[in-house]
């Protein structure tokens, strides 16, 4: 993955990259915040 985002286009893998890791850390965030709340 870091071999063809350096090797093709400028911005464009980068805000692909962008958009498809977003999920994952709202996610991330989200269990995060919850499990804090979670705690006696």
């Amino acid at each position: 993955m870091i071999c063809t985002l350096s090797s093709k286009g400028r911005n464009r893998p980068k805000i692909e990259l962008f958009i498809m890791v977003m999920p994952y850390l709202k996610k991330y965030v989200n269990t995060n915040l919850t499990a804090l709340q979670n705690l006696p």
